[in-house]
């Protein structure tokens, strides 16, 4: 009996490549969860880069219908394209006090619209 123990403790061959499996298997996991998640970064921050150049392009149709009110024109509605998005602005007749810019680009859209311009 002490001889067949002192063969199980004294005999390690093998451990080392066990320990490696298991590394390499911890790693693996580790790796894809790490990749999964900066994938899901990457599309959330492009999601949100997009949105807030849209929400850019819909304030400057809002700046260029407030610059059409200072330069007397009373009414607007134009279709412009401000870096790669098509801006509408509205401006209603003079006794309407709202100016709108709808920007639109790939399927998606934001709308601005102010109030009280006078």
């Amino acid at each position: 009996m002490r001889k067949t123990g002192n063969i199980l403790i004294t005999n390690e061959k093998g451990q080392a490549f066990i320990m490696v499996l298991i590394l390499l298997l911890v790693g693996a996991l580790l790796i894809v969860a790490v990749l999964s998640y900066a994938a899901t970064t990457l599309k959330a921050s492009q999601t949100f880069e997009k949105q807030v150049k849209e929400i850019y392009a819909a304030d400057a149709g809002i700046e260029y219908g407030l610059w059409k009110l200072q330069q007397g024109v009373t009414t607007v509605d134009e279709t412009l394209t401000v870096n790669g998005i098509q801006v509408t602005i509205k401006v209603p007749a003079e006794d309407e006090a709202t100016i709108a810019a709808d920007a639109t680009k790939a399927g998606t859209s934001v709308y601005i619209e102010t109030w009280e311009i006078k």
